[in-house]
């Protein structure tokens, strides 16, 4: 009777899906030109219009029951979170019996979502948010590629190693007096007339606290403030955003108003490496955390006689996920995109497909990212941010007709997740001497 509730009022919100028009694609078979109609509703009309027209193929794949989960630090910490929170009137999580913003808190704040809660896309937010956060601090390096539809080879490229400092939802709390949620810092590594050229980000809790971000430039040998409010602008120049980030969508939650458009099933693109359960995690050399590597992504203009768009991530293979379809709306009208639509997963909390919308509903671009996950020799489980295995991210223009890729494979580095990052290096008196 539960669930036959359950059905009836998300019917009556108009929340689930329809079914797929075609018959269901098998693991092991290709969705492509010849059969992309079988995927209508459960790729997003800016991308299956890919499939439709040739430029994209794609493997199918399933994965192996009970292997792609968070960990169970987080699940059990989400399970014991019941109650504890609630949404103050800005948006943030609060105490439910303080209504104070808790000093530390870990796992989803929000175990039990309701469809018919008029809060419920934004609770789903946070237990994104929080879900995020619980792979701790972390180091990804990458490669970002500039493309257009006929390119042969990257007409421009840069390697970013990037490191986060994570306070609130890290596994391993640590003092925070000043609040952060987590601290960012960007190093451009090639080409060498950029080599050197840094970034600072402090993102703080408190709602009307905007963060602060900071760049250094060695010909200017100078560290200057940059405005923090263009985080729709593409980085270095690139398609992809700062709101992009490795994860999918990476604004402060409190920037955005969301509404659950829909409770559905979409095809989410995952490292075939980690389908196959071939993604390694190994010790990190401090004694905390773990280390992965990530072999070169294949991406169409790497591949001898593809016919396709070049910032194709060939390797990226389709699995069929539950999702919450979430439409975001920027509080500021000077952001460049009137709306973003992404879907969630009801299980792991993780982002695949971002379609990005002017002001006037036009769709303006698409973010997508293969998604990785593994296990630990200890048990540890992540899904984590991007790479560990074969697959890639994009960032396109639509409009333009071009894309950034992301390969997350840079010679001689290795990615590394749930480690101890210290609080002194993301200070700004650091970020010149770093920098050089």
């Amino acid at each position: 009777m539960k669930r036959t509730r359950l059905v009836g009022a998300m019917l009556a919100l108009g929340l689930l899906g329809g079914a797929p028009a075609g018959a269901e694609l098998k693991a092991g078979s290709t969705l492509d030109q010849s059969n992309w109609e079988e995927a209508k509703d459960l790729l997003v009309p800016e991308v299956l219009a890919h499939y439709k027209e040739g430029k994209f193929a794609s493997a199918i794949g399933e994965i192996k029951p009970g292997e792609y989960a968070l960990d169970d630090r987080f699940h059990q910490a989400t399970k014991a979170n019941a109650g504890k929170f609630k949404l103050d009137e800005h948006g943030s999580v609060v105490e439910a019996a303080t209504g104070k913003p808790p000093e530390y808190s870990f796992g989803g704040p929000f175990p039990d979502l309701d469809p018919k809660d008029p809060q419920v896309a934004l609770k789903i937010m946070w237990n994104y948010e929080y879900a995020y956060w619980s792979n701790g601090d972390n180091r990804l390096q990458a490669f970002l590629m500039w493309l257009d539809e006929k390119s042969k080879s990257p007409e421009r490229s840069i390697a970013v190693d990037t490191r986060a400092k994570v306070f609130e939802g890290n596994p391993n709390r640590e003092p925070n007096p000043q609040q952060f949620s987590r601290l960012d810092k960007n190093f451009l590594v090639e080409p060498a007339d950029l080599h050197g050229s840094a970034t600072l980000g402090w993102r703080y809790k408190d709602p009307t606290h905007r963060d602060q971000l900071w760049a250094y430039v060695p010909a200017l040998r100078r560290v200057r403030a940059v405005s923090p409010a263009n985080r729709s602008d593409g980085i270095f120049g690139s398609e992809m955003t700062q709101d992009d980030g490795f994860n999918g969508f990476d604004a402060k939650p409190e920037d955005f108003t969301y509404k659950l458009v829909a409770m559905k099933e979409e095809y989410h693109s995952f490292s075939p490496d980690a389908l196959e359960g071939h993604i390694k995690l190994m010790p990190h050399p401090s004694g905390r955390g773990w280390v992965f590597e990530t072999p070169i992504a294949r991406y169409g203009f790497r591949e001898p006689g593809w016919k396709g768009l070049p910032w194709m991530p060939l390797d990226n293979t389709l699995v069929k996920r539950p999702i919450w379809l979430i439409e975001a709306v920027p509080n500021d009208r000077y952001y460049l995109y009137g709306k973003l639509v992404f879907g969630i997963d009801r299980e792991t909390y993780k982002i695949s497909n971002v379609v990005k919308y002017d002001w006037k509903g036009q769709a303006m671009g698409v973010f997508n990212r293969g998604i990785a996950y593994g296990r630990a020799p200890d048990g540890y489980r992540y899904v984590n941010i991007t790479g560990g295995g074969r697959g890639g991210a994009y960032a396109e223009n639509m409009k333009m007709h071009r894309a950034t890729a992301a390969d997350p494979s840079v010679p001689g580095t290795r990615g590394e997740l749930d480690m101890h990052l210290p609080a002194d290096g993301f200070q700004l008196e650091n970020l010149a001497r770093e920098g050089k």
